[in-house]
């Protein structure tokens, strides 16, 4: 067989010899395949490299966090911080060191910026667990150290496929929210305490420009004691609510320690801070719910106390101004 070979090789090379234009052509050809050979590798190389880069540009990405509804519920969000819609997404949220079934849900599509809001795996009666409190008490039940598994797979347009694990860990969220809380709660407090004591200060300014008569010095005075009272259970009210964030009215009631009709009026006066629905029937019912906010107001309203103080300017002036005629 290798004779065979020896004699073909020696057969192509006396036919060169002998037709060199042949062998011209033969060459260009060659060097035509090579070329077409190159620039098919190169461009589908860079065919390749453009593909990846517009997968990498739209690539859905799915991240797992700890954030508050409400003052005291917390929730876990499911966000899609990607440029991508994610594609049948499933996500599984478990503390790995209790027995509690995991909590699982599925999506068919998640668009970039949006979120899914879940409870914590710890209730057996309820779907999930978003009270605090609750969360709180259960872990310690389990004797956990709180560290939440999330696992996620979704796939983006292109139908590739994507698993991400995260571990958060619960009592660190929840230290570094509060502390804001409490800084952000302290600021309102301080300026609500400096409002009460500015409608003190200018109470006091009208008691000096009153008439000096001995009755009007006696009704001015108790006028002046009731204002006080009155910013003290502003105070009371303002501090047990921020206290306890959510509370029903009678037992705001009962802590304060005053009668209904006038802890209604300190909920009214306060509701920058405090809040009740808004078809309550203060103080008739005292299930109604009053919830902490911290939130300021920009209703405008005007205390009643305030427009209370006015009139009894007007009529002391009146007075006065008879008494000199």
């Amino acid at each position: 067989m290798v004779h065979s070979v020896v004699l073909q090789l020696s057969e192509v090379w006396s036919y060169i010899l002998t037709n060199p234009g042949s062998t011209t052509q033969i060459a260009l050809s060659a060097a035509l395949v090579v070329v077409t050979v190159a620039y098919t590798y190169f461009t589908k190389q860079q065919t390749d490299e453009m593909a990846d880069t517009r997968e990498m540009s739209n690539q859905p990405v799915v991240r797992g966090g700890i954030t508050n509804m409400f003052p005291t519920s917390l929730v876990v969000e499911i966000t899609n911080t990607g440029n991508a819609a994610a594609h049948d997404l499933h996500a599984t949220l478990d503390f790995a060191d209790t027995d509690d079934d995991p909590q699982e849900f599925r999506m068919s599509i998640l668009q970039p910026g949006e979120s899914y809001e879940l409870g914590f795996p710890l209730d057996d009666d309820k779907p999930f667990t978003t009270n605090m409190h609750g969360i709180e008490s259960k872990l310690e039940e389990r004797d956990s150290g709180g560290i939440l598994h999330v696992d996620t797979e979704f796939e983006s347009p292109f139908g590739t496929e994507y698993e991400e694990h995260e571990e958060i860990e619960y009592f660190d969220v929840v230290e570094n929210m509060s502390q804001i809380i409490r800084d952000s709660n302290e600021d309102k407090i301080v300026s609500a305490v400096e409002g009460i004591e500015d409608e003190l200060g200018t109470a006091n300014t009208h008691l000096e420009e009153i008439g000096k008569t001995d009755e009007q010095k006696e009704r001015e005075r108790q006028k002046r004691k009731e204002q006080r009272k009155r910013a003290k259970r502003h105070q009371n009210v303002l501090e047990t609510v921020q206290e306890a964030s959510r509370m029903e009215f009678g037992e705001l009631v009962e802590e304060i320690g005053e009668p209904p009709e006038d802890v209604a009026e300190s909920v009214r006066y306060l509701d920058a801070f405090v809040s009740v629905p808004d078809d309550a029937e203060l103080p008739s019912d005292e299930e109604e719910v009053v919830e902490w906010t911290g939130r300021g107001s920009e209703s405008g309203s005007v205390d009643p106390d305030e427009e209370g103080e006015i009139d009894a300017e007007t009529e002391t002036e009146t007075e006065v101004g008879g008494g000199r005629e």
